[in-house]
């Protein structure tokens, strides 16, 4: 059996060879213009290009490198040199803000202790009673008849009442000293609820017969308590102040029309 031929090899095309021509020719003309730029080149740029170079190939190795060993000493040292510088009377400041701030605290809680103190009774329980008859007692002599006075356990508040006796008959003399007696008894921190005055005087039936009874009866109004300012008694108007709750009915009238401010 014969050998079959060898398959022949394709011819080249003449535009594959124009190709080849013209980057062989192109190639040859960037390089020949690469020689000749830098022969044209001024010594001072050649200079200054390789400088650059130079440059960025001295940074790039140094980038690479690694970082030089810690000296354990040397880092201690530093340390011990940034550290402040000892301060000797450090603990005396501190121990001296510390005694001033336990002085503050003292001195506000002191005070706290004093001011709930004002705002209670300053008297003691037992002897507020006591108290109001030795107002009563001064201020009206043989005319003072009798005085109570208790306190409400929950509310804490006071209720007083005195009782007098008057035989001048003046509206505006009585008016004037119940004015005074509930100021007395009305001091800073006492918290009275209720303050009643009874006066009585000799009386004469309609047969002559004389006894003694109940001319009026006044009470502090409790819707004006809260805003009446006592140390100021000599200003106060009687009828706005109190509320008369009992009067004689042939009296009635000479009291009412009285004006006492």
């Amino acid at each position: 059996m014969a050998t079959p031929p060898l398959p022949v090899a394709p011819k080249k095309s003449g535009c594959l060879k124009i190709g080849l021509i013209i980057v062989g020719c192109l190639f040859v003309g960037f390089v020949g213009l690469a020689v000749i730029g830098w022969m044209l080149t001024s010594p001072e740029d050649k200079a200054r290009i390789r400088a650059e170079r130079e440059a960025r190939e001295v940074e790039e190795a140094a980038g690479q490198q690694p970082d030089p060993p810690v000296d354990p000493e040397a880092a201690r040292q530093a340390a011990e040199a940034s550290k402040p510088a000892p301060d000797p009377d450090r603990d005396a400041r501190i121990a001296a803000a510390a005694t001033q701030q336990r002085e503050k605290e003292s001195t506000a809680k002191a005070k706290r202790e004093a001011d709930a103190k004002a705002a209670t009774v300053p008297y003691h329980p037992k002897s507020v009673e006591a108290q109001v008859e030795e107002i009563a007692r001064s201020l009206y002599g043989e005319r003072f008849k009798s005085s109570t006075a208790w306190q409400d356990p929950k509310s804490k508040t006071w209720s007083i009442q005195v009782n007098i006796t008057d035989e001048s008959g003046s509206p505006a003399g009585i008016q004037r000293g119940i004015v005074k007696l509930a100021a007395y008894c009305h001091p800073e921190g006492l918290q009275v609820s209720d303050f009643t005055v009874g006066v009585f005087s000799s009386l004469t039936d309609g047969l002559g017969n004389k006894s003694e009874g109940s001319l009026v009866v006044v009470s502090v109004n409790r819707e004006a308590a809260a805003r009446i300012n006592w140390k100021n008694h000599d200003e106060i108007d009687f009828h706005r102040a109190f509320d008369t709750t009992k009067v004689l009915p042939s009296y009635r009238e000479k009291w009412e029309k009285s004006e006492l401010w």
